[in-house]
């Protein structure tokens, strides 16, 4: 287990590793693959990354998150927690399209499918997940809001904490 960080605010706390890390990318994307059985996460999208298409793959048996999007501000105490977001050191325009997710959250119980901190523009669109510990999907904070969660089928997640819903919003405003 890798140190953990509490991004942006929220009640949550996460790793910056996964089994894919893209961080600086463009137009990246990742289809058609298989994360299985892995002790942490599947993919973590970190600082400035745009228009990352996620699609098509499978996620099961996960440590920890299938999907993390965590983007850097600047101006706080904390190198990337600042209130300044202006130097675009964020993920934006992310797709997370036509992914299977199922026993997600098997050791750290703040998990999702997919959990975005300091993230702008997402869609989240025809996925199917469920079983897991916590979240099908977490929105950490409002950072740019202008993402959409839409045609999703998740069900049997909150199965560890019960403490909310299908979801997690903290003081989002999705469209």
């Amino acid at each position: 287990m890798y140190p953990h960080v509490g991004p942006s605010g929220g009640a949550w706390s996460l790793t910056r590793f996964a089994a894919v890390v893209a961080e600086g990318v463009e137009q990246f994307t990742i289809t058609g693959c298989n994360f299985t059985r892995l002790d942490n996460g599947g993919i973590f999208l970190g600082g400035y990354t745009r228009d990352v298409t996620i699609a098509g793959n499978e996620f099961a048996w996960l440590g920890e998150s299938a999907v993390v999007s965590l983007g850097d501000t600047d101006g706080g105490p904390v190198k990337g927690w600042g209130v300044d977001g202006t130097a675009g050191n964020q993920p934006k325009g992310t797709k997370l399209h036509f992914n299977y997710g199922r026993e997600l959250g098997i050791i750290n119980k703040q998990s999702a499918l997919y959990f975005q901190a300091v993230t702008d523009g997402s869609d989240v669109h025809g996925n199917v997940a469920f079983n897991g510990a916590r979240s099908a999907i977490n929105f950490n904070d409002a950072f740019g809001s202008g993402s959409n969660v839409t045609s999703n089928v998740l069900f049997n997640f909150n199965r560890e904490t019960a403490d909310h819903g299908m979801s997690k919003q903290y003081h989002t405003s999705s469209r």
